[in-house]
């Protein structure tokens, strides 16, 4: 989910969807400095039995994303 700095609304708005379906998630965490904080905090706290982790493919900041993964696909 790249949508430019609306990421944490869209994860809001499906709570209950991403509750009940445990899909894989790619979100990006780059398009402001809270999202970085903000989006994992958030995820952690409302999805059980997930795995989190952070692929970064730029030099700078650019290009964060936090993949979810539902623990019974580990």
């Amino acid at each position: 989910m790249d949508i430019e700095g609306s990421e944490l609304p869209a994860l809001k708005g499906g709570l209950k969807t991403i509750q009940q379906d445990r899909p894989q998630l790619a979100v990006s965490i780059y398009h402001s400095n809270d999202d970085f904080v903000d989006i994992p905090l958030f995820l952690h706290e409302n999805l059980k039995d997930y795995t989190f982790r952070l692929g970064h493919y730029s030099f700078d900041l650019c290009e964060t994303v936090l993949y979810a993964i539902p623990n019974e696909l580990l």
